[in-house]
């Protein structure tokens, strides 16, 4: 096609305004005006986006206050769990615009999951050598079942965009895009910091320098770049301990969401709940296939996969991980390099997954565990 951003563009906004037409139909809490009709996007941990983007973080002066499992089961949560980049941009938009969090959330969510599809467009193109099989593959990125996450009020297309530009930063050699990138990125998410080791490899995997002790000095200069996102991070953590009295409150706060260390695979079948079951299944198709594209993958990409795959896992749940493993985007490609020379039809396809998202996005609607 001529214009592939075009195309990318109008096949988002169309798939975006089915969100909308399924809300305004069958939302649990009725439609009775806009406001109403663009928070069906504010669902499940959105939630504690808002109240951040709203209240901001509070002091804590206990270290119960920032998450902790009670005897009887309850839980007691707290804003540190979530990390600022997304809630604070949209606080600035309700600031200078005067808007609710709603009307903020919803702008960003359009424009970020735009810049998202696009910069994996770019991204598909470098990987796949094929212009018009990147333009398919980003088809049936943004209509795959659990990908209507990238357009709801959470962090998926900020952290991703983010990613995907540092990725392509030094694709381009231009190191000063990725060290922006990596700013945001780490601000994103808690596995952000840990996601500036493969992007690291990346650019020796780039620069061709080799992980041997004889390449120490070329492997520092090709580290310099981190150094931002590493200070920033640094940052964070002293104002954290500024307001709760600990470095890691962010991990603290897990704890509230019942989270807790355990080896990963420990985590699968942990629960009687649907929801859980089949997100296990899902997460050992998803490691079976990942095994099988270790050898298509350089080492980069691959340690990105294991470690956002396992991470998670490591905190004793498969909930949400349909979600997670929506980030996983060089499965995601190598997936297309096998199925699309093979599919004659690709509307056929991207028709069908689009049927199969927007029936998993009915779930979200519903408020479902599933949608987690």
């Amino acid at each position: 096609m001529k214009h592939p951003i075009r195309t990318i563009i109008i096949v988002a906004l169309l798939v975006k305004c089915l969100y909308l037409i399924m809300g305004a139909i069958f939302s649990p809490e009725g439609i009775h005006n806009w406001n109403d009709l663009i928070a069906v996007f504010n669902r499940n941990d959105a939630g504690w986006y808002e109240n951040i983007a709203t209240n901001g973080y509070p002091r804590i002066h206990h270290i119960d206050e920032l998450g902790k499992r009670l005897p009887d089961g309850s839980l007691i949560q707290s804003s540190w769990a979530f990390f600022p980049a997304y809630p604070m941009l949209n606080r600035s938009l309700m600031f200078l615009f005067g808007w609710s969090f709603n009307g903020a959330a919803f702008l960003t969510s359009l424009v970020l999951s735009l810049v998202h599809f696009t910069l994996f467009y770019s991204f598909a193109k470098h990987f796949l050598k094929d212009e018009n099989m990147a333009l398919k593959a980003t088809i049936l990125y943004i209509v795959f079942p659990f990908h209507y996450h990238f357009s709801m009020y959470y962090t998926e297309s900020l952290f991703l965009s983010a990613l995907l530009m540092a990725f392509i930063g030094i694709q381009q050699q231009r190191l000063w895009w990725s060290a922006t990138a990596l700013i945001v990125l780490v601000l994103t998410r808690p596995n952000g910091l840990i996601c500036l080791l493969p992007v690291w490899l990346y650019q020796l995997e780039q620069k061709g320098v080799a992980l041997r002790p004889a390449n120490f000095k070329a492997m520092l200069k090709n580290s310099l770049f981190l150094v931002p996102a590493v200070m920033i991070f640094a940052a964070y953590l002293v104002y954290q301990y500024e307001m709760t009295g600990y470095f890691n409150a962010y991990s603290i706060a897990q704890k509230g969401w019942n989270k807790f260390l355990t080896f990963p695979l420990l985590a699968l079948f942990r629960g009687g709940a649907i929801e859980l079951q089949f997100n296990s299944v899902y997460v050992i198709l998803v490691i079976l296939f990942a095994i099988y594209s270790i050898r298509k993958l350089p080492l980069s990409l691959n340690i990105f996969i294991w470690i956002n795959l396992m991470m998670p896992l490591c905190a004793g749940s498969t909930t949400s991980m349909s979600r997670y493993i929506a980030a996983l985007f060089p499965l995601f490609l190598v997936g297309c390099m096998l199925v699309l020379p093979k599919v004659k039809k690709s509307y056929i396809l991207s028709s069908s997954l689009l049927l199969l998202q927007l029936a998993a996005f009915y779930f979200w609607l519903e408020w479902h565990p599933l949608s987690y």
